[in-house]
């Protein structure tokens, strides 16, 4: 067998590509890496982890950049890398595992041992740093002693491998749903549960570290449409503080991951696709009693062409994160370095007739808050917006502009970017803004064009675009992602393409992902072979779940084409998740909402005939149904049963609109202000 060197050169993950210098020989998860480690029977080191992630970046330069540590790991082990962002089911798997070795969750770096005839863990961590240090072991010690406890203990491993397999076997969401009736009791517990974690003080939900949470955010959006007060009132402040506080870059646009304080002063500065995707509509819906809510949407889109979208082959994706760490003045890598500031630097830029408002406005008349010798800008609760400050903010951008960027992680991951399309165009919607729901529009096309290779035998998608080709199988969030902003997409203009697209994609979603026996649908497709179990998420992580995206959408797509299949799907769904709805309504946010989808269903409001764009946006713009356009004009071969009566009478007068609720229509109505009267 021909010696192991490093083979991360010729892959696409620009993670992994960060690691091709290394002394370690790494390899990427492959067959072949798998087989080399089973027919050595050496233990595998997985380490994962992704571009943006300042503790890999950590852990990389003070370990596995180093010469001593390396030969360790290349000496005992065969040293695997991995991208969660290409990998999410083998992340999830190994998150779980370390979760039930430590009682704790995981993160990134995530580190951890297998056995190499099976792949079963024996040893899981996170960061380490190179020798012991604040109570946690060093890294070098940890190598040495799991080498010989593999040679000389390998029969107590495997018991206890035993046990780490059917514990991952239980938690993994294949037992049977037993036919659950379903209710809204989850939905009231995890009320009183939200309410309950709110941070009265600071706004938000929960303590330091502060993230922006939006999947419980999106249900308190759903409570608030409803006419519940106190979750608006909760969901506003979040929002506020979100806007005013240090999460949100408030010269360059653009949110941060999380805070790492109570009160959203200092964040932890990468900025992922994800959070931006998922603000943009919540912010959307709510500008107008927010300060400050438009002119934030505007500067993030403008971030996000300027500095995350990519080309891909006639159209535009947008990659995945930007890193947290950059250049300083020194030239050494500092997390932060390209957007804190000293005072002196600003006066000197903005001019001192500026200054004294500025400082007032975002704090740079108080101590550093940044490690306390630098500043970053925030602006002070409750204050409003300062037009007269524009010209000083883009001052400071232009010369921040300067500075080294920090790294882009340029792969466009399908998931993320269909959950931006999503939020684009709802976010117009919302605005009534024309600008949004196109770059929306145009973002599903270059997914669509790029990532879906159509095939009779068997369709594909791809899971991103990467060195300037589709790469990967789709994952669950990718295809239950691309057809919620899909349908979304038809509601501005339905027409037989539109809905034909998104049929093939439902059917897909449950030919590669769906267990048609017990319920639910896998995180991996079928041709993932490589792993311990396969697993259902039913639970939210910084997304929503992928089970819960799949039930949205084809409860939508279920009562808008008649498809009993979809809605049957989405039902047996909820029944398999309803164990983990009980025991942790909190962590379900998006699958309750599914669930509410499913008790009480949107009514669906069919438009076909000649309408104003005013007429267009305040329904578009409506929370409280999914309204859908169509142009009597296009040809339908084979419409479906409701939209061909629809057509039909609507190509005989000027327009018909048809109210449905859930597997019931109403009567035709022959204007928009009749089935208004009609809801």
């Amino acid at each position: 067998m021909n010696q192991l060197y490093n083979r991360l050169a010729d892959t696409t993950s620009t993670y992994l590509q960060q690691h091709l210098d290394n002394p370690v020989h790494w390899q990427p998860w492959d067959q072949q890496a798998l087989a080399t480690a089973k027919q050595l029977d050496k233990p595998i080191l997985l380490s994962v982890g992704y571009a943006a992630c300042h503790w890999c970046h950590v852990m990389a330069h003070q370990s596995f950049e180093d010469q001593a540590i390396a030969k360790l790991m290349n000496e005992n082990f065969i040293n695997i890398k991995v991208d969660r962002q290409e990998r999410p089911d083998l992340d999830s798997q190994y998150q779980l595992t370390h979760q039930l070795f430590t009682g704790r969750t995981g993160g990134w770096p995530l580190t951890v041992f297998l056995d190499p005839q099976d792949l079963t863990p024996f040893f899981a961590g996170t960061y380490f740093p190179p020798q012991p240090a604040r109570g946690m072991p060093g890294f070098a010690d940890i190598l040495q002693r799991l080498a010989v406890l593999f040679a000389e203990r390998r029969e107590d491993l495997q018991q206890q491998a035993l046990r780490i397999r059917e514990a991952l076997t239980e938690l993994s969401g294949s037992a049977a749903a037993a036919g659950e009736q379903l209710d809204n009791k989850p939905l009231q517990q995890a009320y009183g549960n939200l309410l309950g974690s709110v941070d009265q003080q600071y706004g938000g939900i929960g303590d330091a570290p502060k993230f922006p949470r939006c999947p419980e955010l999106n249900l308190l959006a759903l409570l608030a449409q409803q006419g519940n007060k106190e979750c608006t009132a909760v969901l506003r402040n979040a929002l506020q503080a979100i806007l005013d506080g240090g999460l949100y870059d408030h010269l360059g646009g653009g949110f941060y991951r999380y805070c790492v304080d109570v009160d959203w002063s200092i964040p932890h500065f990468e900025k992922m696709l994800y959070d931006n995707a998922q603000l943009l509509p919540l912010l959307a819906l709510h500008a107008d009693q927010l300060n400050n809510a438009l002119p934030a949407i505007r500067a993030t889109i403008n971030w996000l062409e300027r500095r995350m979208a990519q080309p891909a082959g006639n159209g535009i994706l947008y990659a995945a994160a930007l890193d947290a760490d950059s250049l300083d003045d020194g030239g050494h890598s500092e997390e932060g370095a390209y957007y804190v500031w000293q005072a002196q630097q600003v006066e000197k830029l903005i001019g001192a007739d500026s200054y004294p408002g500025f400082a007032r406005h975002y704090g740079l008349d108080r101590s550093p808050n940044f490690e306390g010798q630098a500043w970053h800008l925030r602006c002070r609760p409750g204050q409003q917006a300062m037009p007269e400050l524009d010209k000083a903010r883009e001052l400071l951008l232009q010369s921040r502009q300067q500075r080294t960027l920090p790294t882009l992680d340029v792969q466009a991951l399908c998931g993320w970017n269909a959950m931006l399309s999503d939020g684009l165009l709802r976010a117009g919607y919302s605005l009534s803004d024309q600008t949004l729901t196109s770059k929306g529009c145009q973002l599903i096309a270059s997914l669509w064009d790029n990532l879906w290779f159509d095939s009779d035998s068997q369709p594909r998608l791809a899971q991103r675009f990467a060195s300037g080709a589709a790469q990967g199988e789709a994952f669950l969030d990718d295809a239950a992602g691309l057809l919620v902003a899909m349908i979304t997409n038809l509601q501005q203009r339905l027409q037989p393409s539109g809905l034909a697209h998104c049929k093939q994609l439902a059917d897909y979603l449950l030919d590669q992902f769906y267990d048609p026996e017990h319920g639910g649908f896998w995180l991996s497709p079928h041709s993932n072979t490589d792993l311990l179990v396969r697993n259902k998420p039913f639970l939210d992580d910084a997304t929503p779940a992928g089970n819960a995206l799949a039930c949205q959408a084809l409860l939508r797509l279920g009562h808008l084409c008649g498809d009993t299949r979809y809605l049957d799907a989405a039902e047996k769904t909820l029944q398999a998740a309803w164990s983990d709805l009980q025991r942790y309504p909190g962590a379900g946010a998006s699958m309750l909402i599914a669930l509410d989808q499913y008790l009480q269903p949107v009514p669906q409001v069919l438009a076909c005939g000649e309408f104003n764009n005013t007429e267009i946006n305040t329904w578009l713009a409506r929370t409280d149904v999914d309204s859908y356009f169509i142009d009597k004009a296009t040809s339908w071969q084979q419409p479906e049963s409701t939209l061909g009566s629809l057509i039909k009478t609507a190509r005989q007068q000027p327009t018909a609109v048809m109210v449905c609720v859930g597997n019931r229509c109403l009567p035709l109505c022959a204007s928009l202000d009749e089935a208004a009267q009609q809801l």
